[in-house]
Formats: C-alpha cells, structure tokens, sequence
C-alpha cells in the first residue's frame, strides 16, 4: 500500500480530526455518503414513477399527505426510541424498510396504478426515517 497523500494530515487538522480517529471518520463518511447515494437514486426513481402516472398538478396533495403521515411516523418513532435498545430499534427499521422497499420494486411489475403514489410516500418517509436514523 503506498504512502498517505501529503495533503491528508493537513486536512485532518482541519476538520479536527484526531489521532486514531481517521479510520472511524472515514467509515462514518462512507455510511453516510451510501445513505445519500440510495436516498437521491430512490427518491428520483420515485419521482419520475409518480410523475409519470400521475403528473406534477398532483404533487401539492403528496406533500400534505406526506406531512400528516411524518407528524405518525415521528410520534411512533419517538415512542419507540426512549423504550426499545437502539440497536435492536434501529436493525428492526433498517430490515423493515429493506423488506417494504423490495416488495414495491417487485410489485411495480403489476404496473397498478394506486401503488405509485403509496410508493412516492413509503420513498420520502424512510428517506426522511434513514437520516434520523444515521444521526442518531
């Protein structure tokens, strides 16, 4: 393996960094970068799937619809986080999400209609969901 770029320690400095913490930080980066990376590619996909079927005049509608069901989705969310071991929580969503996920990408062959707004719903919550999630 060659020698560290000559640039590195001084960026480290930088963004404050300390001595034994440079693996960490960077696997961190890298957990965050594959959250945004699924999170912008899933959202797209959503996006033009609803747009598609159901065109932009019906997106105003999605949005209230979306924060009604983020006002249950935090309340349920906050229940559960003071009462539940975060870890076993957290693998819990994670898995959920990855299973609702698969189930919509196989249902889409069914091209039916009503599922591509519940799809563009099911998108914006767990992307909002994965971001509370990384944070905590």
């Amino acid at each position: 393996m060659g020698a560290l770029p000559p640039s590195l320690p001084r960026l480290l400095r930088l963004l404050k960094v300390r001595p034994g913490e440079a693996a960490l930080t960077l696997r961190v980066a890298l957990f965050f970068a594959l959250i945004e990376i699924g999170r912008g590619m899933g959202g797209s996909a959503a996006d033009a799937l609803f747009f598609r079927r159901f065109g932009v005049e019906n997106l105003p509608f999605m949005y209230v619809g979306l924060g009604v069901a983020t006002f249950f989705v935090s309340l349920l969310y906050a229940a559960f986080v003071g009462r539940m071991a975060k870890g076993r929580l957290f693998s819990g969503l994670l898995l959920a999400m990855a299973v609702l996920l698969l189930a919509e990408r196989a249902a889409i062959a069914l091209d039916i209609r009503a599922l591509y707004p519940v799809l563009w719903l099911s998108v914006n919550l767990i992307a909002s969901l994965l971001g509370t999630i990384a944070w905590n």
